[in-house]
């Protein structure tokens, strides 16, 4: 989940190196490191913290002419995986002699091994981290072979080591050069060969417009344009990374989502290469706010394509031996596209026999690669660690897939599609009206803000969609939350309400339960008077015109008349809203929350 950047051209590279950081903290930001390479060697600045901080550092260093006038350089930001964010950790790393810099994304799994045998040959490790046997294994290289160049050396080692990386190596001895390869961990080169990085923002930052999406075990030296790849044309705008007078991206991300839900209801899967009668099972794969999008389309397919459908957390599918034939459909969801486990499971699928439908926000990623079938849910470059126009891209693409299996199945009348479509339309709109009650949302969610813990309850989709709710709250107020299915409640969950006036320091237990127009709607207004019984504060998210909800609490969040089957879109944006605010509240940086990463690139 690290974030790597690097330049050769004309131009001082530290600056271009700064700014890619900066476009890629959202994959880590425990530690970040820069090294630059010119004709006297390599100099590395780094330090734990965040780009912030190492700008800091290289303030104090500003009369370094080196730092300035190098052309060529590598950049890492970090997630830490082997080793506490320290100094001493950070990238970049270097062997013993200093001849090489190397950044890492990923993890190699066999480095205690590495390690041991490169400290009996006289290796000595600066830092904890897996990353590090790289630069000693070069030297290694380097040492048995004296004659041969970077791009030999580096081939030398790649066997060596098992698991998944991103590297950019710099070396002494080839001034100008950076030389990058990946193996099931992303890179993206400029396809002039002036620039690499983990992922697209940094580039466009640099007015990088054509890239290649490296290839697994394809090693590249930048400094030269790239020959033989498929090259792709950057269509993302610079605006997409930038904040545009928004204090910060999750709330500009949100407020993206009426453009969003259009884009994303322009799939058409009319061309789809899908033989649907021929499905008897249906997985769905996906991981974090993915697999909750996962769910709601799990219930939509099964309930109008009839067909069995198994949402799996992708973490825990291809090791639990699941059963599939070339009669099985498995749907990948993976904002990403990167995402490891969800790519691991999909491998496993096409091993078996199964058809693999990926659901992601970026083409030419990894899982479109793995994938026999691709749809781009359309929601632009998400930047916040904490998914929120994806997570609703993803809700309306898959119920636009559940109509399209339903109908190629012949279990769709045109009117109950007509009717769906025709409510589907209304949803930017009503999104929208949901943004203009910022405020009054604002002002509900403050019962929540001295809160221990909140408890989301919700039936069908509802509950569904509270699981979505209390991550986004967990995720970036650290404010611990749990959903429950509102109708288990009363087998165990119910104990955790505690009422007003427990202890002096104890609140009532905040319950968010979605109580919106649906089946079971009698039956949610039964469990929310259960937790009411016990003290419980309830804030309910109910539908328009519901006067009824009004009597039970006086804290209620409407949302605009819907499909039961689209609720979950809007029900989701006043559940992101809430999550923000208390977060702002208290203090804490909605993009960049405490030990988590935008982009999840190991396992």
């Amino acid at each position: 989940m690290c974030g790597i950047v690097a330049y050769t051209g004309a131009n001082s590279a530290l600056p271009v190196l700064i700014s890619g950081l900066k476009r890629l903290e959202y994959r880590g930001y425990d530690s970040a490191g820069v090294s630059l390479l010119d004709d006297d060697g390599i100099v590395t600045v780094k330090t734990a913290g965040k780009v912030s901080d190492l700008e800091k550092e290289l303030a104090d260093l500003s009369e370094d002419i080196r730092l300035t006038s190098a052309t060529c350089g590598i950049a890492h930001t970090r997630w830490a995986t082997h080793g506490t964010p320290c100094t001493a950790n950070a990238h970049p790393h270097s062997g013993c002699k200093g001849r090489f810099a190397i950044v890492h994304n990923g993890i190699i799994e066999n480095y205690l091994a590495l390690r041991q045998a490169l400290e009996d040959q006289g290796h000595h490790f600066r830092s904890d981290t897996d990353s590090e046997v790289v630069a000693h294994l070069l030297e290694q290289a380097a040492g048995l072979d004296p004659n041969a160049d970077s791009a030999a050396l580096v081939k030398t080692i790649l066997p060596k080591l098992q698991g998944s990386y991103a590297l950019a190596i710099l070396d002494r001895d080839s001034a100008g050069r950076v030389f990058c390869v990946c193996h099931d961990s992303p890179l993206v080169v400029a396809a002039d060969g002036s620039m690499a990085a983990s992922d697209l923002p940094a580039l466009i930052c640099a007015g990088v417009n054509e890239v290649v999406y490296l290839p697994d075990d394809q090693l590249v030296g930048l400094g030269r344009p790239l020959t033989g790849f498929t090259i792709k044309r950057i269509d993302t705008d610079l605006t997409e990374a930038e904040h545009s007078g928004f204090p910060d991206f999750m709330l500009k991300e949100i407020y993206e989502q009426p453009a969003v839900a259009k884009y994303a209801m322009r799939n058409d899967f009319s061309n789809l290469d899908l033989n649907t009668r021929d499905i008897r099972r249906v997985y769905v794969v996906a991981c974090g706010t993915s697999y909750h999008a996962g769910l709601i389309g799990r219930d939509l397919i099964e309930k109008w394509a009839q067909l069995p459908v198994d949402a799996r957390v992708a973490s825990e599918f291809r090791y639990g031996n699941p059963y599939m034939d070339e009669h099985t459909l498995v749907i990948a969801l993976t904002q990403s596209g990167e995402t490891a486990d969800t790519l691991e499971a999909a491998k496993l699928a096409r091993s078996r026999g199964a058809k693999v439908l990926a659901l992601t926000n970026v083409l030419g990623s990894r899982i479109t690669q793995v994938a026999d079938i691709v749809v781009n849910i359309q929601a632009s470059l998400e930047i916040a660690v904490a998914a929120t126009k994806s997570y609703v891209a993803q809700v309306i693409v898959l119920t636009k897939l559940a109509l399209y299996l339903a109908c190629a199945r012949g279990l769709l009348t045109p009117a109950h599609l007509t009717n769906i479509e025709a409510q589907m339309a209304l949803l930017p709109d009503q999104i929208q009206s949901l943004l203009d009650q910022r405020q009054t949302i604002e002002q509900v969610a403050c019962q929540c803000l001295n809160a221990h813990t909140v408890l989301y309850i919700g039936r069908g989709v509802g509950a569904t969609t509270c699981l979505e709710g209390a991550l986004k709250l967990k995720e970036i107020s650290y404010v611990h939350a749990e959903a429950f299915y509102a109708g288990e409640i009363k087998h165990g969950p119910i104990a955790l309400i505690d009422p007003i006036g427990v202890t002096d320091k104890v609140k009532a237990t905040p319950v968010i339960a979605v109580a919106c127009a649906q089946a079971t709607y009698d039956k949610m207004i039964s469990n929310i008077e259960e937790v009411q019984a016990r003290g419980a504060k309830v804030i309910a998210i109910a539908s328009e015109g519901d006067e009824h909800i009004a009597e039970l609490t006086p804290h209620v969040i409407y949302i605009p008349h819907t499909s039961e089957c689209l609720m979950p879109v809007l029900a989701a944006i006043p559940m992101q809203l809430i999550a923000r605010y208390i977060a702002v509240e208290h203090g804490q940086n909605v993009d960049q929350p405490r030990n988590l990463a935008k982009s999840v690139t190991v396992e």
